[in-house]
């Protein structure tokens, strides 16, 4: 699966879920894996995720819109 769609499938996740201030951004990858079925082999696309995840959290939602 290419990075765009990741992008877009955990943008969706993130507008549509009410997430506590405190999820942590493993948590919300943990979620979003058992919600999606998306299992990540690779570590660095796995990091790198967990990056996107951790700025997505702190991002208004209207701006992660613009990725779906």
């Amino acid at each position: 699966m290419n990075r765009e769609k990741l992008i877009q499938m955990i943008s969706e996740l993130i507008i549509q879920e009410s997430l506590n201030e405190d999820t942590s951004p493993m948590e919300f990858y943990n979620h979003w894996v058992q919600v999606s079925g998306v299992k990540i082999e690779d570590l660095a696309v796995a990091s790198w995720l967990l990056d996107f995840i951790k700025d997505a959290l702190s991002s208004n939602k209207d701006l992660l819109s613009y990725f779906i």
